[in-house]
């Protein structure tokens, strides 16, 4: 009570933090993982939306660079029995599985694919024209199966141009 107001320390005043660190006198710039991590989580309000804003830019400059990819398709109504001229079945009833997967494989076969081809290449489609192997191209990309109904076949080809895949893939119809 007889000290001066000057010499009172104000209650709120932090005491030096002294860090005991045996190589701290080798490099003051090296941060332990311990401190890093106690760095970061004191300014986390700062880190954590500061993240969020690079992740989020590098999302946005990712999806710009990659060029969309559409699919058309187009379906057919395949009946499940096999036309008959004479005499009605004789091997007996159709196995409706095979007969889809015959026809998947149809649509895929070299014969149909070539085909496609061959009808393209007058009428100069970039899509088929651009194409080192388009016969090998249209394959990966062409693909068939029978999961909108038991009896609708439907065939479905992917790619970077709308327009020049209706093209191929009406003509990949026709040749089927």
């Amino acid at each position: 009570s007889s000290r001066p107001a000057t010499e009172l320390r104000p209650h709120h005043a932090r005491p030096a933090v002294i860090i005991d660190n045996e190589d701290a006198g080798t490099d003051p710039s090296s941060l332990s993982a311990e401190q890093m991590y106690h760095a970061l989580r004191r300014r986390r309000w700062i880190v954590i939306p500061l993240a969020v804003a690079v992740a989020v830019a590098a999302g946005l400059a990712v999806t710009s660079k990659v060029p969309p990819v559409y699919t058309a398709r187009t379906l057919l109504h395949v009946p499940p029995s096999r036309p008959t001229v004479l005499y009605g079945e004789l091997d007996g009833p159709s196995d409706a599985v095979n007969f889809q997967r015959t026809q998947i494989a149809t649509v895929k076969s070299r014969l149909v694919l070539e085909s496609t081809v061959r009808d393209l290449l007058p009428k100069d489609v970039p899509l088929i024209k651009n194409q080192g192997d388009p016969v090998s191209w249209l394959e990966s990309q062409a693909s068939a199966d029978f999961t909108v109904a038991p009896e609708i076949l439907q065939i479905k080809l992917k790619g970077s141009d709308p327009d020049d895949m209706l093209v191929v893939l009406n003509s990949l119809r026709d040749a089927y």
